[in-house]
Formats: C-alpha cells, structure tokens, sequence
C-alpha cells in the first residue's frame, strides 16, 4: 500500500516521462531483479537512444537503446542488461531521440542484495520523524532499529508505525528539555514504556538525576535504561555517584574533537568496576550532503574494534531527498559481512595502513584500508580455506597469486573485506592482540604496586618469549589469578580501580593465546567438556548457596553472564572442531565461576 501510494504521487508530468527504476520509489533495483527503463509518452512517437551509467568508483557502463514505437500513454519498458547482479549507487545518464529532439535525463539509482531478516547489523538510525519513504528504506536494509527524541512530535504515531513495520524503538530522554523532567518521565513511562525496547537518560552525568528519570521510566513496564555521555568525566561522573547502571550500558555521543571517547571510556568503567561495559555509538547529524562511504564504514570498524555493540548513525546517512545515499550501500554490505563477528586484533600491514579482524568460530574476516597513495602487499594465509575477497559495497573481487602461498591485496582509501576460515592470518591478529594486552598489563604502575609478584613475572617472561603462547603451568597460574584478584578486590585488598582492569585484560590475554594455541597445533590442557562440567557445578554451587543467604549484587549478575559467554563460546568451538581453543575458553569459564563464591559474600572493610 505505501509503495503504491508513493509511485502515485511521484508520477511525473511532461511531454517524454523517462523513469529508471521506476516500480520502486527510492529507485532501488534488487540484484535478483531486472532493472529497467520507462519511458512514456502523451502521444505516438519513434525513440532511439543511449543510456550510459557511472557508479561512485568511477567504472563507467554504457547500452545503446533499440528503437521503439511509443504508444500514446503507455509505458514502454527496456530491460537493461549492462550490469549483471554488481551492487552498487549508480547516476545514470538517458539520452533520448524523439522526433527529431534530443531528450536527457540525469538520474541515480541503487542497486542492493535484498537483506538477510537474521542478520544482525549492529547498526540503527536516529530518524525526526517516520514516513514511507523512511520505513521503505529501512526495509530495504537489514536496520531494524530506530533511536527518536522523546520530544518528537507525534512519538505515538511513530511508535505504531515502527510495532507494525517489527522495528525497534529506542527513546531518548534528555533531562534538559524540560524543567520538569521527572514528571514528564512519568508521564513517558506510562504513555510508551510497552511500546519502546529501551529508554537513552541523558542528565549531563548527574547521577541521582539519571536514577529518578530511569525509575520513573521503568515504573510501568520493565525495559533497559541506557545511559547517554558526551565524554569520559560525564561517564566518571554516573559511576562515581552510584548510578544504577546494572544494565552497563552507556550510549556515547562522541564530539568533532572529542579523541577516542570509546577507549576513554571503557578505561573509566573498567575503573570504575564495570569489566565489560557495553556501548553504543550515537553520530550526531550530518552536514545537508552525506559524508563519503568509505569515511562512514571507516568510523564503523572503528567502533566495532572498540567493542561497541551498536553504531546509531542519523537517517540522512541511508536516505536524503526521497532516495537512498551511496552511503546506504556502504551500509548494507557493513551488515552483510560483519554479522556478529566480534573483533580479534589489528593485522599488522604497516604504517598508514589498517587491518581489523574480526572472527566468528572458525571464520575470520579483515576489513582494510590504507591512508596512503593506492598500493599492493603481499599476505600469507598459510592453510587458510574458503579464502574471499569483497569491495566495499560487497561485490566479489578476483585475488592475485604471487607465489605458492602468497596473495596480493591491492589497497587504498576504500574498505575490502578480506575473509577465510583458520590458517595464520587469525595467528597474526591474534599475536598482536596478545602484545597488546601484555603490554598493557605490564607498564602499569598500579598493577606492579598490587598485582602478585608471580603473575606480574609470569607476564613479562611471556612478553620477551619468543613463541609468545603461555605453557600448561603459565595458563594455570593466569586462570588461578582471577579468583584470587575477585577475593582481594572484595577485601579492599587490591583496589577495584587495578583489579577490575587487570582481569578484562587477562580475559582478553587468554582468549587471545588459545587462538595461537589453537593455530600452532599446542596440545589441549585437559577436555573443554570436563572443564565446561566443572564449570556447571561451580555455577550451581553458587546459585544454590545464594538462595540460602540471599545475597548478590551487580557484580554476581554480571559474572554469571560472563560465564554464560564464555560456555556458549566454547561450545561454539567444539561444534566447529577447534578443541583446542575450546579448552581454553571452557577453562576460563572454570575459573571465572570458582570466583562466583567471592562475589556473593558480604563486602570487605570499608564498604
């Protein structure tokens, strides 16, 4: 109904009607569909012509028209065949002889793969508003989440609209807009709360504020509570006065000049007692023209290397002026290949050049790029299968063989997706990972001040090692400190500010060394399915106790997550034949719920 009340009111007058694309009103082409050209006219006419197509990489496709008789209002339609099932944001330019006139006409037009319904994007769009032509972009896309303003006008009618389209909507509460801000919460809870998935507070860092608003929100019906910062004091600020933030979930709206506002704040809350905080990145809008895609997918891997769960980019950035953006098909192929992947390390390709890689199991995918002039290098993915290479609106590119075991990947500013399954290009991000978070736990002050002795030695031996994987009793010792950090942290023996830290990036350590382990054929340290049962009844154990003492908190909650993680993980890479891996991952698990019993009794000295 939408689709054809819009090609209704889009039809155009004039004496030659030319359309590409014309059954969709954004003029966006599946590629399992043909694309075709309408041409129509009020009266009978002979038309010849050209039509001549450049897509925003500069290749340049052209089809000469046959000539046709049109008839007196009647569409004509030509079936292009220039461009295959290539996705990609074409301008088109029509050249049309009609008795004895030349006739032109300069349009654009998309062509897309049509969205995967289970794929998960890690994208959603703030929108002012929700019309057709923006529920038909978002349904051209995998998006199904929309962030709006508390303050929108007509949120009720957006709401319906999302519900009936199975959108998401995410409302956004910002303590300014009003000076009564705690009444009007009230009034949104109760109004929105079973309509919305989550509510964004943003008080400028004011905690008490923040948990009046959030309680009010929720007090009608049960949804998360996100808390939005503007930079790394604002999120001091929640942490430092208590807020109730249980969720751990922060929506940052970086500045033009802000630095790196993810890192900064994950160090914050890592600080602050949060191990694994999760984040959203919220852009805030955009100049009236798009910005160019590789920037936008640019900024995407970034947050996703970062570790946020999702990027928020405005509606702009998919569709202006009743059409979809190139930046839609940037997006779209950012959805298709990254799923969810989740980041490994950074591929080391040299100075000015980038290399995130991310994995799912077995799989493993690069996204690369490079700041410098257009270059090539050579990688060496050793026993790597099912190797692909993708441009950066997801379209296959044919990849060079050098040498026996060596391909050439051509690179500049324009993101490809370099993917396979195991061999050494997981070893080699997995290695710098692994340098990463030694290094960071090493040069610490703090951490040579309260970290045991053997465990601050056993990190700088595996720093100058040469083999960089940690033997059986090196791992022993690395798992049996999460325990003991959790026991002393409760104590006030080690600060929180140094244990919290130092166990996230000891989590990341290990995670990091079984992929080495895994690729470098290293023996398994016991079975994952024994370690996953003890795993099961240290769990268990916990559970029961509590429901004898009743007591818990936020810290328990989110350690029983952990574990669940980490079990799904090493399932995961049992099913995938990665046993290897599996037992690390199935053995962290083991000692992360032995740590249960330390958050679950009642706080130290000072408390």
């Amino acid at each position: 109904m939408i689709l054809a009340l819009l090609l209704a009111a889009s039809a155009a007058a004039g004496p030659i009607d030319v359309r590409i694309a014309s059954d969709h009103p954004l003029r966006v082409v599946y590629v399992d569909e043909p694309l075709t050209l309408q041409i129509k006219a009020p009266e009978p006419v002979q038309v010849r012509g050209f039509i001549q197509v450049l897509d925003k990489h500069g290749k340049e496709h052209g089809e000469a028209l046959r000539s046709f008789q049109l008839k007196p209002g009647q569409p004509f339609l030509q079936t292009i065949d220039a461009f295959g099932d290539t996705v990609g944001y074409y301008d088109a330019k029509i050249v049309l002889q009609v008795a004895g006139e030349t006739v032109k006409s300069d349009q654009s037009f998309c062509r897309l793969a049509r969205p995967n319904p289970d794929a998960n994007p890690r994208l959603a769009v703030a929108v002012r508003a929700l019309n057709p032509h923006t529920l038909l972009a978002l349904n051209a896309t995998p998006i199904k989440e929309i962030w709006v303003a508390a303050t929108t006008p007509k949120l009720n009618e957006i709401i319906r609209l999302a519900e009936q389209s199975e959108i998401r909507v995410v409302v956004k509460v910002d303590a300014e807009d009003s000076t009564k801000s705690l009444l009007n919460a009230q009034v949104l809870g109760k109004a929105y709360g079973t309509g919305v998935s989550a509510w964004v507070v943003s008080t400028r860092g004011d905690p008490i504020q923040h948990n009046q608003i959030a309680d009010a929100l929720t007090k009608t019906a049960r949804r998360r509570v996100i808390a939005m910062v503007s930079s790394a004091d604002e999120l001091k600020s929640l942490l430092n006065g208590n807020a109730v933030l249980n969720a751990q979930e922060f929506a940052l709206r970086p500045g033009p000049t802000g630095g790196n506002l993810l890192a900064q704040a994950r160090a914050v809350a890592e600080r602050a007692g949060l191990e694994q905080p999760t984040f959203v990145v919220e852009y805030a809008q955009p100049k009236p023209m798009q910005q160019p895609g590789h920037e936008l997918v640019h900024a995407l891997i970034a947050d996703a290397a970062g570790g946020a769960r999702l990027t928020v980019v405005p509606i702009e950035t998919l569709v202006q002026q009743r059409r979809l953006t190139p930046g839609a098909v940037y997006l779209h192929a950012f959805a298709a290949q990254m799923g969810r992947s989740t980041y490994v390390g950074e591929l080391p390709l040299g100075a000015g050049n980038f290399g995130a890689m991310f994995r799912e199991n077995a799989s493993w995918r690069v996204v690369y790029w490079t700041k410098l002039n257009r270059k090539v290098m050579q990688v060496h993915p050793g026993s790597a299968t099912d190797v692909t290479l993708s441009d950066s609106w997801n379209n296959p590119i044919s990849i060079k063989p050098a040498a026996k075991g060596v391909l050439v990947l051509e690179f500049d500013e324009e993101p490809r997706y370099f993917s396979g399954r195991g061999g050494s290009v997981l070893a080699q991000a997995a290695t710098t990972a692994l340098a990463r978070e030694l290094k960071v736990l090493i040069t610490s002050p703090e951490n040579a001040k309260q970290l045991p002795a053997d465990l601050m030695n056993l990190l700088k031996d595996e720093q100058q090692s040469k083999s960089a994987t940690l033997s059986p009793v090196g791992f022993l010792t690395l798992l049996q400190s999460f325990p003991y950090l959790e026991k002393q942290s409760r104590d006030d023996a080690i600060d929180k500010s140094v244990a919290i830290p130092a166990m996230a990036a000891l989590t990341r350590l290990v995670e990091s060394a079984y992929i080495l382990k895994q690729e470098r054929g290293k023996p398994l340290l016991g079975t994952p399915q024994a370690a996953l049962k003890r795993c099961y009844q240290f769990r268990t154990e916990y559970v029961t106790n509590l429901a004898d003492n009743s007591v818990s908190g936020a810290r328990s909650q989110w350690l029983l997550a952990e574990i669940g993680r980490l079990d799904r993980k090493a399932k995961a890479l049992i099913a995938t034949e990665r046993k290897t891996e599996a037992a690390g991952i199935a053995s962290l698990a083991e000692w992360r719920a032995r740590s249960l019993k330390f958050t679950a009794l009642p706080a130290g000295p000072g408390r």
